[in-house]
């Protein structure tokens, strides 16, 4: 972890970059490829050695799907406290997202341009999604129905899980029968991610593929998205926290010390208006990292490697680093957030009046799939956006008078743009 005070525009984007250069999924890219190319290649006899190599399982004995009989026996031994929280979530998750969706369906119909041209707009649902649940250093029940949900509720008609071999627990298990999924499929890591873009004599292909992972599964994401539609980069987690000198430093500690758990390529960001308050928060991770017992090298290795502590006074100069970094989860703890919220626009998920990211994890209903290494500066979270098409269907009705008078300003473009045979679809129609 690293305390450094920031005074200049250059000063900020060097520690982006560098940033950036320590955790970006790209860096990954050689070491991934020549799995996704053998599962491409070699498909289920790649996939079952791949597996092997990387989880110790053979496909060939469990099987590369895991059955329903399976999800129900495994289920039932989730407590009852799991299951209502994972069902709350669904519904938190549907009451947030379903207004979405509503308001999305009055953009259907026709729109007239001119009298002789109508347009029908319809959005539709992709036809098959694939969900990635994670299942590494950690077990995540939350990602499956926070994905599974929003695809189920935009009228997805298929909706597969991957799970890693040996992620399938009790937890997951309940997820997974909340959801509902229609498919799941015992595969984890990039080799999960080639079988579901390009498909194998087990496993169908998809349309889409979302979910978050680690910098392996992102890379591939990364690879197949010529061929199959991705959400985004998910993943590893970042969090920025902007504090002041009226910031509690334990609250902000455990709030970082909560996303920096989920792995060590974490990235934290504490970016600080007042310097005394870097040190006293850089002091208070330091103490509260020592006590914790749980997770502890994970924390420790990630608070190492990925923490930036950073005193920037200038607060013009903040803004533009946050909004340079566009960091997944934002939260501010600033006794005055008001003109900052809106001067804040790149960010995955914002979390006001000091709110704990943990809410948004396990509660709000809003997704906690949400675009990192920069990619918030052009996308938010999950949504039922990403499950949706636009298409249009356009007719012209008029007579060969009305379509002389478009057939003007035809012409006028396909000239300029040196593309005559434009207009000669045109004048063919003219000449009838």
């Amino acid at each position: 972890m690293r305390i450094i005070k920031v005074a200049s525009r250059d000063k900020a984007r060097g520690i982006i970059e560098e940033i950036r250069e320590i955790r970006s999924p790209i860096r990954y890219l050689e070491q991934v490829k020549w799995i996704v190319d053998k599962v491409r290649i070699d498909r289920d006899r790649g996939l079952m050695e791949l597996t092997k190599k990387f989880d110790g399982v053979d496909l060939a004995e469990v099987g590369f799907q895991i059955t329903r009989d399976e999800i129900e026996s495994l289920a039932d031994e989730a407590p009852k406290e799991l299951i209502d929280a994972l069902e709350k979530l669904r519904s938190n998750i549907e009451s947030v997202e379903v207004p979405l969706i509503e308001s999305l369906k009055k953009v259907e119909g026709k729109t007239a341009i001119d009298p002789d041209i109508s347009i029908d707009t319809s959005i539709k649902p992709i036809d098959r999604v694939a969900c990635y649940i994670p299942g590494g250093l950690a077990s995540y029940p939350s990602t499956a129905v926070m994905c599974g949900t929003v695809a189920k509720i935009t009228g997805v008609p298929e909706v597969v899980a991957s799970v890693p071999p040996k992620g399938l627990t009790p937890a997951i298990a309940a997820a997974l029968k909340v959801v509902g999924f229609t498919k799941v499929y015992r595969l984890g890591g990039a080799q999960a991610i080639a079988a579901l873009a390009y498909g194998t004599e087990s496993v169908d292909r998809v349309d889409m593929i979302a979910g978050p992972g680690g910098a392996y599964v992102s890379a591939a994401k990364y690879l197949v998205s010529n061929v199959v539609k991705i959400d985004m980069i998910a993943g590893p987690t970042e969090i920025a926290i902007i504090v002041d000198r009226d910031t509690d430093p334990y609250t902000v500690a455990f709030d970082a010390i909560a996303q920096l758990e989920h792995s060590p390529d974490t990235t934290m960001i504490i970016a600080s208006l007042d310097d005394q308050a870097a040190h006293r928060i850089a002091e208070s991770l330091f103490e509260l990292a020592r006590k914790i017992e749980a997770r502890r090298e994970i924390i420790l290795e990630a608070l190492n490697d990925g923490a930036w502590i950073l005193s920037i006074e200038d607060r013009d100069l903040l803004v533009d680093f946050i909004n340079m970094v566009a960091p997944e989860h934002l939260e501010l703890c600033v006794s005055d957030e008001r003109d900052l919220v809106n001067e804040l626009r790149n960010y995955g998920v914002m979390l006001t009046k000091c709110t704990s990211p943990v809410i948004t994890d396990y509660y709000a209903g809003v997704n906690h799939i949400l675009p990192t290494s920069g990619t918030a500066r052009w996308r938010g979270g999950l949504s039922p956006l990403d499950f949706l098409v636009v298409r249009r269907r356009v007719a012209f009705t008029g007579s060969s008078e009305e379509l002389e008078t478009i057939a003007r300003h035809i012409r006028v473009l396909a000239e300029v743009e040196d593309l005559p045979n434009h207009y000669g679809a045109i004048a063919r129609r003219l000449s009838r």
